[in-house]
């Protein structure tokens, strides 16, 4: 899996601290409560991971749906389906206009404290593959039910179904998923195994059209959460690409009028871009490609070839051409420090190493490719989109501006895609999904 999923860098990021795991790119801030490297959903080191037995895991909540909004003080309400004796939960509606499948990181079951080593997903050190994510999951039907695991479908009418635990799930236009999570001593939790040690950290979701499969998310809007004890963190990602649009926010009766339902941040995240292709007017993607029969619209770094015959802006070109414009001609120094990276490489931005970094930082924020991409996803004529575009983008490089020992220039102020929130009893993270590619 790409290294710049946040997820999984996370996931990652957390084995090495507990376990000397090989690197993996990430960045090494020895500010335990900043963003992780690549981009978004972050925990304390403290928190990241836990190891050891834990207590028995409480059932979750009934299925039993009641309508009205849960709007957080401050955010508009949503008017998803509510639940009595919620805790917390992740839920996701379709309001688009087709059938969609909701995809949850296979890799990542969630089980409780106290069933977490029962969740293993790399037996005998070898990592489940994709492929068979769906059928590892059914083999867990017991574990799920016994950390206190549920899953319900809510129609439009708020009659809730509960439905097998699955990496996916597909839901017709106005159904709305719930993903009811084990609760510990009142707190929400998402844990599993990898290689015998047990594991919390940030995870994902993503969507697609029904019928189409993607078991690892692909070039898609990544939907990403960190949940925790007493807080949860989550964020809008398009490192890789995008695929829909949609709206995420932390919103619940619990919320009881709180600004912003107690969170670090002005609600709801939006990501409202155009997803049609490009013509000389409407503003949309720059270069719509294929995977796996789904329309997607990728990070640059993805543009191995380029189809001459598509209409497309004069800046989309295969990554290969892609200039060193202007780190290899102003700021010479940086880019002979990097080891020179290529105009792609830069793109990609695939490395930790803080030398590297400063070059990626400083492509990204001059480059015409890099410029032209961020401009369409965040500020596209459409609408903005308050999510993440490239590996590193949390932070932005602005000329003048100086580089911490990790490689970091200072916060990025035109987004803010990541979200800080106390949890709150009877709240949920809603993602109303209203457009797919």
């Amino acid at each position: 899996m790409n290294s710049t999923h946040l997820a999984t860098r996370s996931l990652l990021l957390a084995v090495a601290l507990t376990a000397a795991s090989a690197a993996c790119g990430t960045d090494d801030s020895t500010d335990a409560s900043t963003v992780a490297s690549g981009t978004g959903v972050t925990s304390s080191s403290s928190a990241a991971v836990t190891t050891g037995s834990g207590g028995a895991a409480s059932g979750g909540t009934g299925g039993g749906m009641t309508t009205g909004g849960g709007g957080a003080g401050g955010a508009a309400s949503s008017s998803f389906p509510v639940a009595p004796g919620n805790i917390f939960a992740l839920q996701y509606r379709n309001s688009s206009v087709g059938a969609i499948t909701v995809w949850l990181e296979g890799s990542q079951p969630p089980c409780s404290s106290a069933k977490a080593l029962e969740c293993e997903t790399m037996p005998g050190g070898k990592a489940w593959n994709p492929a068979d994510y769906t059928k590892n999951w059914g083999a867990l039907k017991s574990v799920f039910a016994a950390s206190g695991t549920h899953f319900y479908v809510v129609d439009t009418n708020d009659a809730a179904k509960e439905v097998d635990v699955s990496n996916r799930v597909d839901l017709n236009p106005g159904e709305t998923l719930r993903v009811q999570l084990p609760i510990k001593d009142g707190h929400p939790e998402w844990y599993f195994a990898r290689n015998g040690g047990k594991l919390s950290v940030g995870t994902k979701g993503w969507v697609t059209k029904k019928g189409v499969s993607m078991p690892a998310s692909e070039r898609a809007l990544l939907f990403e959460y960190n949940i925790q004890s007493k807080e949860v963190y989550w964020d809008l990602s398009a490192v890789d690409g995008l695929n829909a649009n949609g709206t995420m926010n932390y919103e619940g009766p619990g919320c009881a009028g709180a600004l912003n339902c107690k969170c670090d941040d002005a609600l709801p995240k939006a990501c409202t871009t155009n997803l049609d292709a490009f013509t000389d007017v409407n503003d949309g993607c720059p270069y719509v490609m294929k995977v796996n029969g789904a329309s997607v619209c990728p990070n640059p770094k993805f543009y191995s070839s380029v189809d001459g015959a598509v209409k497309k802006p004069t800046w989309v070109v295969p990554a290969s051409k892609f200039t060193t414009d202007s780190v290899s001609t102003d700021h010479a120094d940086v880019w002979n420090k990097a080891g020179k990276p290529s105009g792609g490489e830069m793109a990609s931005a695939p490395s930790g190493d803080a030398l590297k970094k400063q070059a990626y930082h400083i492509w990204w924020s001059t480059n015409v490719v890099g410029q032209a991409w961020l401009k369409y996803l965040q500020a596209n004529a459409a609408g903005v989109c308050d999510a993440y575009g490239w590996a590193y983008d949390e932070m932005k490089w602005k000329s003048g501006d100086t580089f911490d020992q990790n490689g970091n220039p200072s916060l990025n102020t035109t987004i803010s895609p990541l979200v800080r929130c106390d949890l709150s009893p009877d709240t949920y993270v809603n993602i109303d999904i209203t457009k797919v590619m």
